[in-house]
């Protein structure tokens, strides 16, 4: 979870005005414009989420297959 945040706060940078979303934007919706900005800002977290994800699929089948 605390990847995620900080994930997420990476993103902090006020957006160009030919980059926002057209107002009313939901934060959801803002932060996707923010993520299609500047991508290269996430993928640290985003490669350390997957590792673990691989690594919790790894114990899971490990363990059922263990018994």
């Amino acid at each position: 979870m605390n990847l995620i945040q900080i994930f997420i706060h990476r993103f902090n940078q006020p957006l160009a005005e030919s980059r926002r979303p057209p107002a009313p934007a939901a934060p959801n919706i803002t932060m996707s414009y923010a993520i299609q900005a500047r991508p290269a800002l996430g993928w640290r977290e985003i490669i350390i989420m997957a590792g673990l994800s691989v690594w919790a699929l790894y114990v899971i089948v490990t363990q059922m297959l263990a018994g």
